[in-house]
């Protein structure tokens, strides 16, 4: 338990503790107070009758010293000294969609010239001498951690933020649940709520509606009368709600007392979507008592600024004669970017393994798909989010120019990002939506799902400079040798010449890297760069090279290891050489920076269809590609194939190796 927060205390009359003042004063700046009459549901003056609340005692906890109270003082009433003023210097594609229970393909025509995809490979991780990760002692608290002297992590003011922002928050929701200033508290809302749902509706919608406010309220603590049906329907709900520990568990300062939890758990079962005979009755109730559904409504404002703007819809459209709709909640959720994020990608599929959200957040922050950027309906988390751009993206902020950071560093920041965001979100985990994705209903019309369509790693310049350096060669062997001598010779291998003249071989090598380069950039989105005299040209280069087989091809599949010289070292008489010790595979991780624009949709039978009808789905997709493993060191020997593949088979990993050559 912390101290400053009592159990069970009555209410008292001096109610002055400074924490709740200003979060009344906070209440009334975000307009959601709203105290009105005390006029009951039945008509009778005077508030149903609840259990006493709970308020925060005289706090007693020292987060500061006399000295820097001192100060606080001295700068609210203006006698800080002054200080000096500082000085400031055409892809078409088929797609297949799931339609009236069946798998039906529409042919896209996407624009794709201004498109960007970004490709990342996970990077191996290695500290000191030591290949590959360690495992490093953590530390439970920044100061453990021993930092530097006379220098501020930022660590140390973002976790001062934390507890801060954990501390003003819990007494918001102890104010909500109380009152404070005009604010009515939540209990009371819930039990006036209750009595006019039983004087206004009846049937089934009425005894769910009733049992849902007499689980959430037995959960709070102050558990509201309602008949025998309602309230063994209750002790169901409440049974398998409590069941759902994602939904049930208070996490973070809930966990700070009994109440504070009661209230997580409360609030977390009244956010569920009701049914629709559910949300009449609750929607009837309100809509019959003007002081009620104003009440209600500032219910809703507080959280909607306090975290975000609300995730699902509410009763308040319905209450006042709109139509209800579907999947609305009494107090429902709010919305974040990382839950906008994994329902816009997979709220309607299969969510791949090795998926990582805060991953995806901060390749979309820095590609520019994701704007931090408050909105019109942005509440305190989005500004909070807003807050930590910065750390993803620093060479866009006013002080880059003043600044050059390492990748390291940057890399470091992007951790911290990251970690933060996390912290953030404990601290509005009641009031933030937890969706479910991977299975949930697709939205309504025609939803194609397009990924990047790579089938080469996108190295285009590489590949026309190569085909180039063949058509270069071509020219020195044409000026020696001549045509006929050219096509008189064959390329050489271990077992004999191949089974192609060496004038043909070497314009197929210049097709095949001139058709990867033009097939890279069609698929990018580019026009190739056309040369008639490059291999067999554009076309036909295109065609050899989608045509060609590397698994087929032994070229492909022979050993590449060995050893060569660069340098001897006549002080160390060491020679210093570059290894090939194999090959590995890692994933090449691809995704739109900047997607596609869909120009037309046209179904299985060749019929137009309604571009505004179709949602399409920009996801990313993951590729293994295979590269050699390349290492440089000073060695006593020089080694052979033989001798060096001899040494790689009987030793097998990079470390094992290099430790027996050096």
């Amino acid at each position: 338990m912390i101290e400053g927060i009592s159990h069970g205390t009555p209410i008292l009359k001096r109610r002055t503790t400074r924490i709740v003042l200003a979060v009344a004063a906070l209440a009334l700046a975000t307009g959601a107070c709203r105290k009105g009459g005390k006029t009951g549901a039945d008509g009778n003056s005077g508030p149903s009758a609840v259990e006493p609340p709970v308020v925060l005692a005289d706090p007693v906890a020292r987060a500061y010293p006399d000295d820097f109270l001192q100060v606080v003082a001295d700068a609210a009433s203006g006698k800080t000294p002054a200080t000096p003023e500082d000085r400031a210097g055409k892809m078409v594609v088929t797609l297949s969609a799931w339609s009236e229970g069946r798998e039906a393909p529409y042919q896209v025509t996407l624009d794709t010239s201004q498109q960007v995809l970004s490709l990342s490979l996970p990077e191996d991780v290695s500290y000191g001498d030591q290949e590959g990760p360690v495992a490093v002692p953590l530390e439970p608290t920044l100061a453990a951690a021993g930092t530097s002297e006379n220098f501020r992590s930022a660590s140390a003011l973002a976790f001062k933020a934390k507890q801060f922002d954990d501390g003003l928050y819990a007494a918001v929701e102890l104010a909500v649940d109380q009152g404070a200033g005009t604010f009515v508290s939540r209990r009371q809302f819930l039990a006036d709520l209750a009595k006019a749902l039983q004087a206004s509706a009846s049937g089934a919608g009425q005894t769910a509606a009733l049992a849902l406010l007499r689980a959430a309220t037995e959960l709070g603590g102050h558990a509201v009368d309602v008949p025998p049906a309602a309230t063994e329907a209750a002790q169901t709900l409440r049974l398998q709600f409590l069941a759902s520990e994602i939904q049930s568990k208070p996490l973070g300062f809930y966990t700070w007392s009994r109440e504070l939890s009661a209230i997580f758990q409360r609030d977390r079962l009244l956010q569920s979507t009701l049914e629709p005979a559910e949300a009449s009755a609750l929607a009837q109730a309100l809509g019959q008592n003007a002081d009620l559904l104003a009440r209600y409504q500032a219910e809703l404002d507080l959280p909607s600024k306090l975290t975000n703007a609300l995730a699902r819809g509410d009763l308040a459209a319905a209450a006042a004669g709109g139509p209800a709709g579907e999947g609305l909640a009494l107090f429902p959720p709010s919305r974040a970017y990382e839950t906008d994020l994994i329902k816009a990608l997979y709220g309607d599929a299969p969510i791949p393994d090795g998926f990582d959200l805060a991953d995806e957040m901060v390749r979309r922050i820095q590609s520019g798909q994701l704007s931090l950027e408050p909105r019109a309906d942005s509440g305190w988390f989005d500004y909070q989010t807003w807050a930590l751009e910065p750390l993803v993206v620093p060479e866009r902020m006013s002080e880059a120019a003043h600044l050059q950071l390492a990748d390291s560093y940057k890399k470091e920041l992007v951790k911290l990002f990251k970690a933060l965001l996390a912290l953030t979100r404990e601290t509005h985990i009641k009031q933030l939506e937890i969706p479910s994705a991977g299975a949930a209903a697709p939205p309504p019309g025609i939803v194609l799902h397009l990924s990047p369509r790579l089938s080469q790693e996108p190295l285009a310049t590489f590949y026309l400079r190569r085909a180039l350096a063949y058509r270069f060669v071509r020219g020195v062997l044409l000026g020696a040798f001549g045509a006929e001598g050219l096509a008189a010779m064959g390329r050489m291998t271990a077992s004999g010449p191949v089974n192609l003249a060496l004038d043909k071989e070497l314009a197929l090598l210049e097709s095949l890297f001139y058709g990867a380069y033009a097939n890279t950039m069609l698929e990018l989105g580019a026009a190739p760069e056309e040369q008639q005299d490059l291999g067999w040209g554009l076309p036909k280069s295109l065609a050899v090279y989608r045509a060609w087989d590397p698994a087929a091809d032994p070229d492909v599949g022979r050993d590449v290891r060995m050893m060569v010289p660069v340098f001897y070292d006549v002080e160390r008489r060491k020679t210093k050489v570059w290894v090939v010790l194999g090959v590995t595979t890692r994933p090449l991780q691809a995704y739109f920076a900047k997607a596609p624009v869909l120009e037309s949709v046209t179904d299985d039978q060749g019929a137009a269809v309604d571009p505004s009808l179709v949602t399409m789905n920009y996801e990313s997709t993951e590729f293994t590609v295979a590269y050699p493993v390349m290492a440089e060191l000073y060695v006593d020997r020089i080694l052979n194939r033989d001798e060096f593949r001899a040494l790689c088979d009987q030793y097998k990993t990079a470390e094992e190796i290099l430790a027996h050559l050096e």
